[in-house]
C-alpha cells in the first residue's frame, strides 16, 4: 500500500484565504469605513476576551483580537513611512516626461494607491483630535523639500514641479 504526503483538507484555511483575498479587492473601495469598524471591534473583544481570559475561549478571543489590533495599527502608522518614500521617491506620471515613467513606478504608486487611499481618507474623515494628531505626524514625515497639504476635504504635499493629492472629497 502506497502512503501519500497529502495534507488535509481545511474548511478553516479556505476560509481564511478567502477571508484575506476578498478584504484585498474590497479595501479600496470600503477601508474608510471598514478599517475604523475593525479597530473599534477589535478593542471590544480584546476587551471581552481579557475579562474571560480564563475560559478557553476568552483567551484565544483575546489574542485574535489583540493580533488584529496590531495589524491593524502597523498599517495605519505605516501611512507616515509610505507617504515619505513616495514623496521622496515617486513623481506623479503627470509630472514626468513619458520615457522615464518605468513599470517600477506605475506599481509602486497602484500599490501605495491601493493600500492607503482609505487610510487618508480615514485620516481626513476622522474627528478633530485624531485628524490634528494624523496631519502631524504625516507632515512630520516629509522629506526635506517636501510640504505637506491639509486642505480641510484632503490632503496631499508639494514638492516642485507638483502636487500630489493623496485624497480628496
Amino acid at each position: 500500500m502506497q502512503s501519500h504526503n497529502y495534507k488535509r483538507f481545511s474548511i478553516r484555511g479556505t476560509l481564511v484565504i478567502t477571508a484575506l483575498a476578498a478584504l484585498g479587492f474590497a479595501w479600496p473601495r470600503w477601508g474608510t469605513v471598514a478599517g475604523p469598524i475593525a479597530v473599534q471591534v477589535s478593542i471590544a473583544c480584546a476587551v471581552v476576551g481579557g475579562c474571560l481570559w480564563r475560559r478557553s475561549w476568552g483567551a484565544t478571543l483575546f489574542r485574535r483580537s489583540s493580533a488584529l489590533l496590531l495589524m491593524l495599527c502597523l498599517l495605519y502608522l505605516s501611512f507616515g513611512p509610505a507617504s515619505w518614500a513616495h514623496a521622496r521617491y515617486i513623481m506623479p506620471k503627470s509630472a514626468m516626461p513619458a520615457s522615464s515613467w518605468t513599470a517600477f513606478d506605475e506599481f509602486f504608486s497602484a500599490a501605495f494607491v491601493h493600500i492607503y487611499k482609505p487610510v487618508a481618507g480615514t485620516a481626513v474623515l476622522s474627528p478633530e483630535p485624531v485628524r490634528s494628531w494624523t496631519m502631524t505626524y504625516l507632515a512630520w514625515w516629509m522629506p526635506s523639500g517636501t510640504r505637506f497639504c491639509d486642505w480641510g476635504d484632503g490632503m496631499g504635499w508639494h514638492r516642485n514641479p507638483v502636487t500630489y493629492t493623496a485624497i480628496h472629497y
